[in-house]
C-alpha cells in the first residue's frame, strides 16, 4: 500500500480472501482511516473488530507473536529443504496455511 487512501480497496481484497474462514476478526490501531473501517466491518460484513489503545504496542502482542512464529517456521522450512531465499513469500504462505489447519485449543479443538 502506497497511500493511506488505499486501505478500503485493500480491505475489500483481503475480505474476499478470508470470508470463507470460520471466524473473521480484525484488530488494528486507532489510525483515522482504520477506525472508520472498523465500523464498516461490523455493519457490512459482520466481522468482530477491536481497536488497540494509541501508542501501546504491548497490546499488539498476539499478532506480533504470530508474525514471529510464521517467520521462524518459514526460515526453518527454507533451511531444511535447502531452498533459496527467493521462495520466502511462498514458504510464508505455506507456513501460514499449516498453522491455520493444525488443531489447537484456541480454536475450540482439544489437542491430545
Amino acid at each position: 500500500m502506497e497511500e493511506r487512501s488505499e486501505v478500503y480497496d485493500k480491505f475489500e481484497l483481503l475480505y474476499e480472501h478470508v470470508k470463507t474462514q470460520s471466524r473473521c476478526a480484525l484488530r488494528c490501531d486507532n489510525a483515522r482511516e482504520l477506525t472508520s473501517l472498523c465500523g464498516l466491518c461490523e455493519k457490512k460484513y459482520g466481522m468482530e473488530c477491536s481497536l488497540i489503545v494509541k501508542h501501546t504496542p504491548e497490546q499488539n502482542g498476539i499478532p506480533e507473536r504470530m508474525k514471529r512464529t510464521v517467520t521462524g517456521q518459514m526460515r526453518c522450512l527454507l533451511a531444511h529443504f535447502h531452498l533459496p531465499q527467493e521462495l520466502g513469500a511462498e514458504a510464508t504462505v505455506t507456513t501460514a496455511y499449516y498453522i491455520n489447519i493444525v488443531p489447537n485449543s484456541t480454536k475450540g479443538v482439544q489437542v491430545p
